[in-house]
């Protein structure tokens, strides 16, 4: 099944919740802060 959706949408949708679980959380806001100043 989340092949399937994946294939048809582009992302896999556990992959993606689990991102906006790490970075869109407010309680791991240094995380992202870390993570935004080691990629840019």
């Amino acid at each position: 099944m989340y092949q399937e959706l994946s294939v048809a949408i582009g992302i896999i949708p556990l992959v993606d919740y689990a991102f906006k679980m790490l970075f869109g959380n407010e309680l791991h806001k240094p995380v992202t802060i870390h993570f935004l100043n080691s990629v840019l």
